[in-house]
């Protein structure tokens, strides 16, 4: 017996900039799994000092954007997006060179197109579709039987605390005092 979501994980069309666009389906959780520990795997290898980040055509971090947050935190998103493509990339259309002749798909050539957040952005968004309708669409794993996480603090009952202070200071004031002090009516039961 199989097990399948009712998704569509078909290669489609993902447009980018300028008309061009990407075929490439959506990503499953092996394919994202793969794509960060590779990402890992390459990062470490550029905080070591290690030619990894040569080989998809970036030059070396300096130790200054190494000990920066940000650029560490960009230079993995970047890797795992490059990684991911890697993997579900499989045409493009509309990618040009700087004379404006047009480029046949290479996967070899995608760590370059990626550096264009744009175009990160657009491959992001169509990768993650299915795992981002799953979360909005509640379909994820529930520890518990009405979604809140297990030991967190309800919001609707510290609303509902909240609201109930609000309304027992208003009830100590009485007449226009009551609607003097925040400018708004005393809360209605």
């Amino acid at each position: 017996m199989g097990l399948r979501l009712s998704f569509d994980r078909s290669p489609r069309k993902v447009p980018l900039i300028g008309g061009a666009w990407l075929t490439m389906q959506p990503a499953t959780s092996v394919e994202i799994g793969a794509a960060e520990a590779a990402a890992r795997r390459k990062l470490k290898d550029a905080i070591e000092g290690v030619g990894a980040l040569a080989e998809i055509g970036l030059a070396a971090p300096s130790a200054q954007d190494l000990q920066d947050g940000h650029y560490v935190l960009g230079l993995s998103r970047y890797l795992a997006g490059v990684a991911l493509a890697e993997r579900l990339v499989t045409d493009w259309g509309g990618i040009v060179d700087d004379g404006g002749k047009a480029i046949v798909f290479d996967p070899s050539l995608l760590p370059k197109l990626f550096l264009e957040d744009t175009v990160l952005r657009s491959f992001e968004m169509a990768a993650y579709a299915v795992r981002e309708a799953l979360v909005a669409e509640g379909e994820g794993f529930a520890p518990s039987p009405n979604g809140s996480a297990a030991g967190a603090p309800s919001t609707a009952a510290t609303a509902n605390r909240r609201e109930r202070r609000a309304a027992e200071a208003s009830q100590e004031k009485t007449g226009s005092s009551a609607r003097s002090g925040s400018g708004r009516e005393p809360p209605r039961a």
